[in-house]
């Protein structure tokens, strides 16, 4: 085995929280993950990763992003 196929599901949820807690850390207080002012291409690319645990994943990832506001900025920007 090698690569994500070597962990269980409950590893792999395991590792997609501490990533998601991360980036959270990362952007901090800010709108974007480099500025506060407009979104950098690096947001763009984390926009369309998100995106695709939000509108493809009804399991606790897509919980896990509904409940933090952090991440709900990418899709009810203010």
């Amino acid at each position: 085995y090698s690569g994500y196929s070597r962990f269980s599901k409950e590893e792999l949820l395991s590792i997609a929280y501490k990533d998601m807690n991360t980036l959270n850390t990362l952007i901090g207080n800010k709108k974007f993950l480099l500025s506060d002012s407009k979104p950098s291409d690096v947001d763009f690319a984390i926009f369309g990763l998100i995106a695709q645990i939000k509108c493809n994943d009804a399991g606790p990832l897509n919980q896990y992003l509904l409940s933090n506001l952090k991440f709900q900025f990418f899709f009810n920007p203010v």
